[in-house]
């Protein structure tokens, strides 16, 4: 699947316009089947650490803000949104540990008591891409109504992202190899 511009960035099939499913057989006939693995997204809390061979990053606290807006060595990064939203925001840190630039790609939703929201990534690194050894702020949110930003009960972060933050398309969190879930009461 893909849209107009032959890149299929949304995690829903629905949102891609073409969409085409692909059957391989043999010349006897025989059907090609392709398996694909599912992963079990790992719970983690606040604060926990997350170790690969290539990224180490951890989220540390939830904030709620109109929008984000923060300064890292000398410049001002921001991302504003609707006045009837707020951001519910994880942040913490990320670190790239392999030898080779990355852009750290996430994705994933946020579940605040009941009602679903897909979430954005914003790391404040220099430039779109993390060099080897830099660590740098990491913030994971999501867009959600001023009403439930402030009064929410529970809110369950499922989030994913594969080998080396590659851009490759999955419509399913529990297709990534690196997946997991952040549950966090309101108080937290």
């Amino acid at each position: 699947m893909f849209n107009e511009s032959l890149q299929s960035r949304s995690e829903k099939a629905e949102d891609n316009p073409y969409q085409y499913t692909i059957l391989l057989s043999t010349e006897n006939g025989a059907e090609n089947v392709f398996t694909v693995n599912k992963f079990e997204p790992k719970q983690l809390s606040l604060g926990e650490t997350i170790k690969t061979d290539f990224v180490e990053f951890q989220l540390n606290e939830l904030s709620v803000k109109d929008g984000l807006k923060e300064r890292y060595k000398g410049t001002t990064y921001s991302y504003a949104t609707d006045k009837s939203l707020k951001v519910i925001c994880l942040i913490g840190t990320i670190q790239n540990t392999s030898k080779s630039d990355f852009n750290p790609c996430f994705t994933g939703k946020m579940v605040v008591d009941g009602y679903e929201y897909e979430i954005k990534d914003w790391e404040l690194c220099k430039g779109l891409k993390v060099a080897p050894l830099v660590e740098c702020p990491l913030y994971i949110f999501a867009e959600v109504p001023e009403s439930l930003a402030k009064n929410f009960k529970t809110l369950t972060l499922t989030f994913g992202f594969d080998d080396g933050f590659s851009n490759k398309f999955y419509s399913d969190i529990e297709m990534l190899p690196y997946a997991y879930t952040l549950t966090v009461q309101s108080g937290q």
